[in-house]
């Protein structure tokens, strides 16, 4: 369940990036190289996305918002979790165990918080990061007024 959680989660941004990608794609094509090419869909990520707006939109504001999405810690700390839970890997993660005079008490826990805490908390940064994403791409892609 955790493991399904990050990576949709992790998902949804790289599909973010790369849908836009092939958006810019119509409207600068030189700036967008790797949308012309199948073999190379696979480059298509975040970074290559960002850089793209950057060199046909030098200093726009969805280039900005980009960068600034792929620089934080949420976008970085949702990559992690997610390579760490769905390649079956554990370092990092601390497993509790609490003897109780009735019962035991198992918890997973991420950088000293619990997966019960981790996911809510995640799931609502990881939805303002990518509300913030779309709308500076509904801002860019709006028709302008004549």
């Amino acid at each position: 369940m955790s493991s399904a959680f990050f990576v949709a989660r992790h998902s949804a941004f790289k599909s973010s990036f790369y849908g836009l990608y092939f958006a810019g794609s119509r409207l600068a094509g030189q700036s967008f190289a790797l949308a012309d090419d199948p073999v190379t869909y696979y480059r298509i990520k975040a970074n290559a996305t960002t850089r793209a707006f950057e060199a046909a939109w030098p200093n726009g504001p969805l280039a900005a918002a980009m960068s600034a999405l792929i620089a934080g810690d949420v976008y970085k700390d949702l990559a992690e979790v997610r390579n760490v839970l769905a390649h079956r890997i554990a370092p990092g993660f601390e497993h509790r165990l609490t003897l109780g005079a009735v019962e035991k008490e198992y918890e997973l826990a991420w950088r000293g918080q619990s997966l019960a805490t981790l996911i809510p908390t995640t799931l609502h940064t990881a939805e303002e990061a990518l509300a913030s994403l779309w709308q500076a791409a509904a801002d860019f892609f709006a028709p302008q007024p004549a």
